[in-house]
């Protein structure tokens, strides 16, 4: 027995609290290296092996020539894994996603360092689903869009729109929906934080959404069955890979400084080596948006005239091209 201020504790007892306390210490330290990070999810969209562009002619795997020019789709039911299998669950966070309009999604300010898993649904939670999209502010990704995402109360909202042409002008319209076709799927990362930033990258090829289709006269339906449970099946299981580019931390080990990252106005870039060199900026499909040349040393560019959104910077000196990443706020 152990005697504290004049009272009897069983000996056992008092070790018993130690190692509680120890733990709850342990706990306390290992939460707090847990770092705030600001998460984006950048979606590569493909039709095939090239970047989705709209109304372009391409031969589906089941050998019919499509042109679609829509495809829309709604995300939620977020669940990021973490730091040695912790998750965090994004609650209503609800994205809408223009396959015609690249961009980096924000997922918010998480205590997170390393991204090891990230799952989510097609369409809109159930809960959320049936309500009056008028109710939410003009730049909600639920609220009223055009063209439209919204079916009524009673059916919900259109979890993905698939919308173009198939071989002799037959029409392809293609809204599937439903409570009971909200699938969820999972994917692993490896996506380290650097400088309060983790990049999930996800490649979309598009065209598997095809896949067992029969298009040969196009293909009409809105609802909730027959080939739109098939698209939304292939969404699930076919659309989505994590081997995209933005998944590499490999990016952020390049031979130039980039600062502020996030930058609103002007960055400055540190070249580790003496010499001339250009720089472009490119957005999320590739494209090279601004180009800057002829710098040489320690240089400030502006970046006023960029839309918020992650790019790439390329830098180009001689026959060296490295790569970083740039948030622009």
């Amino acid at each position: 027995m152990l005697k504290t201020e004049g009272i009897d504790v069983p000996f056992g007892s008092n070790i018993f609290a130690m190692r509680l306390l120890l733990s709850f210490a342990v706990l306390l330290v290992s939460t707090a290296t847990w770092a705030q990070t600001d998460v984006y999810l950048n979606i590569n969209h493909l039709f095939g092996e090239d970047q989705f562009t709209a109304n372009t002619p391409t031969m589906t795997d089941d050998g019919y020539e499509v042109s679609i020019g829509r495809i829309e789709y709604y995300i939620s039911n977020v669940v990021i894994t973490h730091d040695g299998g912790q998750t965090v669950n994004l609650g209503e966070l609800t994205l809408l996603v223009d396959a015609s309009a690249p961009e980096g999604y924000y997922l918010g300010d998480l205590s997170v360092n390393q991204l090891e898993n990230i799952s989510f649904s097609i369409g809109v939670l159930e809960e959320l689903n049936h309500l009056d999209p008028s109710s939410y502010d003009d730049n909600h990704p639920l609220a009223n869009q055009a063209p439209s995402m919204h079916w009524g109360w009673t059916s919900g909202y259109k979890f993905l729109c698939f919308e173009g042409m198939a071989e002799a002008n037959g029409l392809i319209e293609i809204h599937a929906l439903g409570d009971e076709n909200y699938m969820n799927q999972s994917h692993e990362l490896n996506v380290e934080a650097v400088s309060g930033i983790a990049n999930i990258a996800l490649d979309a090829d598009y065209l598997k959404l095809t896949t067992n289709l029969d298009m040969s006269e196009g293909l009409f339906l809105h609802g909730t069955t027959g080939p739109a449970v098939d698209i939304l099946l292939n969404m699930r299981s076919l659309v989505f890979s994590s081997d995209a580019y933005l998944g590499s931390t490999e990016l952020t080990q390049t031979v130039f400084t980039v600062f502020p990252n996030p930058a609103t106005a002007n960055v400055t870039v540190v070249p580790s080596t003496e010499g001339v060199f250009q720089l472009e900026m490119l957005d999320l499909t590739g494209k090279v948006v601004t180009t800057y040349g002829a710098l040489n040393g320690t240089s400030v560019v502006s970046v006023n005239e960029l839309s918020a959104g992650i790019y790439f910077i390329r830098c180009v000196q001689g026959q060296r091209v490295t790569t970083s990443k740039l948030v622009v706020k």
